[in-house]
């Protein structure tokens, strides 16, 4: 063996169990478990016809980055502050499932890469256009005491991680204003 040829795989069946399992609010649906090598080459097979003789081909799982909900780790869990447009009659609900929405579509599979890192300014801006004229500004907090504001503007993925939001409305507070205190502490 001359070449070990490392593929990360996302299998549809995990991917649409992992998405039942985060979308699933009374917690009923066990986190379910990526592929393991050997049921990834036996599914695989034919890709060895497509490697050279001294080529060996290592299938992976990739795993999912759970962001922000309860769900995720500690570290990354997060409160998006939004400020509502006060020139635009809507409810607080409504902005908070518009907002969740917009997360979701955000993170769709299409739009990331093994790999890739999240910043905040690329997200701020999105949620600001899909979500314009409703709300003015949005901010997100750490959940956790040991980070401060601005921990969560860049989170690295490993080459075999994809990004997903966990979050939900209960994530999101509609508030008038942010002041200092807020984005020092996090609350």
């Amino acid at each position: 063996i001359s070449n070990i040829v490392d593929l990360y795989v996302l299998t549809q069946e995990y991917d649409t169990s992992y998405r039942q399992y985060i979308t699933d609010a009374v917690n009923r649906t066990v986190e379910p478990t990526p592929p393991s090598n050997l049921d990834l080459a036996s599914k695989y097979t034919d890709l060895d016809k497509y490697k050279s003789v001294s080529d060996t081909v290592v299938l992976h799982s990739a795993v999912y980055k759970k962001l922000f909900g309860s769900r995720a780790d500690s570290s990354l869990q997060a409160t998006f502050k939004v400020i509502k447009n006060p020139n635009f009659n809507i409810s607080d609900a409504e902005i908070k499932t518009a907002v969740i929405s917009a997360v979701n579509d955000y993170f769709e599979l299409d739009n990331w890469d093994f790999g890739e890192s999240f910043y905040f300014s690329e997200f701020a801006a999105y949620l600001h256009k899909i979500l314009s004229p409703k709300i003015a500004s949005i901010a997100i907090l750490p959940k956790s005491l040991n980070y401060k504001y601005g921990s969560l503007y860049q989170i690295n993925c490993e080459p075999y991680e994809i990004l997903i939001s966990v979050a939900t409305v209960d994530d999101v507070e509609v508030v008038d204003n942010l002041s200092s205190i807020e984005l020092q502490t996090g609350r």
